[in-house]
């Protein structure tokens, strides 16, 4: 289909908008918008990171102009000017939008992958990026970590939203102690959350998986692998735990799931499990 593809997505904040009532009254910078993605489509950046700071200068307090952010920083980023994207992530994240979000799904992308229930995260995350680029590797530690506890999203309260993202998250952190040499840590949170079951864990058992094998043969993973499985438990769990818990344990760390089954299921399943097969498989 030609022409845009309009998605608008309200995110009440601090106010409720009536769809239907109100929504026409809201001024969301639509034509923008629109030059923005045009300058885009035609191959000018220049014009386009004009055109996206025209519209922040307009729009400072509405959930668009933090995806705008994000997407405007990465355009400096392209222009080698780290020092502006630092300056305006850094004021974005600080903002707390009185108004919903409104963006396009167009044909060139300037405005595709911008999530507005993790924006703040995702920023903390080019944050975090761009420091350590930088050698400031103790400030972007510091932006995942933001990313990982304040403002990890919500995603109205679902529990497997928030693992998801922790999983994808645990990507970046694995990069980040890569690049301060400490592949301990490295393991650490990727062996955490391989078996998440969410997206991205295929990701992350494939990094983890990279990461071993600079210090282990295949045959010793999947040695440690089988046993682990061959030597998984189930426990009683303690006051906020779930009832029974299975333990597993890999390369000398214990990895905590709920059991509502016998031993044998779980062992059955774990042997089946796709993300195993991925690490013990040469």
């Amino acid at each position: 289909m030609k022409g845009l593809l309009l998605t608008i997505l309200f995110f009440s904040i601090l106010t409720t908008i009536s769809v239907g009532q109100n929504d026409a009254k809201i001024d969301y910078g639509s034509d923008v918008l629109k030059q923005a993605e045009c300058s885009f489509c035609n191959g000018d950046t220049s014009q386009t990171i004009k055109t996206l700071e025209n519209y922040i200068d307009n729009f400072p307090s509405i959930g668009t102009t933090l995806l705008i952010s994000k997407r405007l920083a990465e355009l400096y980023l392209a222009t080698d000017n780290s020092q502006l994207a630092i300056s305006l992530l850094t004021k974005a994240i600080e903002i707390k939008p009185t108004k919903g979000y409104f963006i396009y799904m167009d044909s060139c992308g300037l405005y595709n992958g911008l999530d507005p229930a993790s924006i703040k995260a995702d920023i903390c995350v080019s944050l975090s990026k761009i420091f350590a680029s930088l050698g400031d590797k103790l400030t972007a530690l510091g932006y995942l970590n933001l990313a990982d506890t304040k403002y990890l999203p919500s995603y109205g309260g679902c529990a497997n939203g928030m693992i998801m993202y922790k999983t994808k998250l645990s990507l970046d952190f694995a990069d980040y102690y890569l690049l301060t040499g400490d592949t301990t840590k490295a393991i650490d949170r990727l062996m955490e959350f391989f078996l998440s079951n969410e997206p991205y864990d295929d990701k992350v058992t494939a990094k983890l998986k990279s990461i071993l094998l600079l210090s282990y043969s295949q045959q010793q993973i999947t040695t440690e692998i089988n046993n682990g499985i061959k030597t998984m438990r189930i426990v009683k769990g303690k006051e906020s735990e779930p009832e029974n818990i299975l333990l597993m344990t890999f390369f000398g760390r214990t990895i905590k799931k709920s059991a509502y089954k016998d031993l044998k299921f779980y062992k059955d399943i774990y042997r089946k499990n796709t993300n195993i097969l991925t690490l013990t498989n040469g």
